[in-house]
């Protein structure tokens, strides 16, 4: 007959029907019926087995409590997952996380003699994520913010929005607008099996910045395609210095302007870091910097040249008569007056200032190859 341990005994994968062993941790006969070991210990009859219960479910980070029904004179034996042991009859796992899910086993021994083990299952669920992300980002104000959790279809969802449009919201999703630049507090409060968790995150309300520039090199003429053409050339102006977004040429032809075409918002500044204006209405308002839009894609200055614009200072069409504009940027034929000029007081340029860098005084014919060039704006 086989003699071996209780561990050595509960290692045998899949054991025989009416398998017999002596177990030398007992001192006890064991068989083996069904799914589970007997004791025969001479004239001990075994003890029932506890009956078990625990707090489960319970949340990440509480007290994980199991608990057997009293046996008289027994002692008892707990296993469970991830290495857990215990001699107590209500042992407990205090701060219990998500490993400690799954089954336990107890037997209870009395005068050497073992019960049928007996088993309770136990979850423990982790905290909910409450984390979040918005879109916009940045976030302009006066813009519809949507907020959207890295939990889906948790069992509710409670937002707070400092100052904002709405100030709160039990939806998943939900869109907020504030009205003003600053820095706002968001705070989620999620809950999911009975578990529950928050995060605050501060949020920044602000109109990001815009780059604008005056291109490196000069046209080959003022005839650059009309706006679509002259879009393309700021774009790949852009993208060949590294500057990421969607860049526009500041001009009009007779229909279109700045006014109409660009996303009103700012600050806008030049390649060096340098604002030229905080707002479009700053922007639109006659004056811009010191020294105008002065600087390539580069950050090169650039003075003593001329920019296509046919733009007023307030960004809206200058002359309806494409005689006057080079057939609006298609031909070389014909010359051009009062253009744009980069050169402010303090760049030495040749025109009147910062008051007219877009329709100043500057003028050329439209197929001067060494004197045009464009304003660029990021989108």
């Amino acid at each position: 007959m086989p003699r071996m341990s209780n561990t050595q005994r509960d290692s045998i994968v899949n054991p025989a029907q009416g398998l017999l062993i002596y177990n030398i941790s007992t001192h006890c006969y064991n068989y083996y019926d069904a799914s589970q070991w007997y004791a025969i210990c001479g004239n001990c009859i075994p003890p029932a087995s506890p009956t078990l219960s625990s707090n489960s479910p319970i949340c990440q980070g509480s007290t994980l409590t199991l608990s057997a029904s009293s046996i008289s004179g027994a002692t008892y034996n707990w296993t469970g997952p991830n290495g857990f042991t215990s001699s107590s009859q209500n042992p407990s796992i205090s701060s219990a996380t998500a490993v400690a899910t799954g089954t336990y086993t107890v037997t209870a021994t009395v005068n050497g003699c073992s019960t049928t083990p007996a088993t309770v299952s136990a979850t423990v669920y982790s905290l909910p994520d409450a984390t979040f992300t918005y879109s916009p980002n940045p976030a302009p104000p006066n813009t519809s913010i949507t907020f959207s959790p890295n939990l889906n279809g948790a069992t509710s969802y409670n937002w707070t929005f400092q100052s904002g449009t709405p100030s709160s919201s039990t939806v998943q999703n939900p869109s907020v607008t504030w009205s003003s630049s600053s820095t706002y507090a968001v705070t989620l409060n999620i809950t999911n099996n009975g578990c529950s968790a928050s995060s605050t995150s501060n949020i920044v309300v602000n109109n990001p910045q815009k780059t604008v520039f005056i291109i490196s090199g000069f046209l080959s003429s003022a005839d650059v395609g009309g706006l679509t053409g002259a879009d393309a050339i700021c774009q790949s102006k852009a993208s060949a210095a590294g500057l990421t977004g969607t860049y526009m040429a500041w001009l009009s032809d007779g229909t279109n302007s700045p006014s109409t075409r660009f996303t009103h918002a700012g600050p806008y500044v030049m390649t060096t870091g340098t604002v030229i204006a905080t707002s479009w209405a700053d922007l639109t308002d006659g004056t811009i910097g010191n020294n105008g839009i002065d600087r390539d894609e580069y950050g090169n200055l650039t003075i003593n040249t001329g920019v296509i614009s046919n733009t007023t200072t307030s960004g809206t069409i200058l002359s309806t008569d494409p005689n006057s504009t080079c057939s609006f940027w298609t031909s070389t034929s014909g010359s051009l007056s009062n253009q744009g000029s980069p050169g402010g007081s303090n760049s030495f340029g040749f025109c009147c200032g910062t008051s007219c860098w877009t329709d100043g005084c500057s003028s050329a014919a439209c197929n001067n190859s060494t004197f045009w060039k464009l304003y660029c704006f990021q989108q």
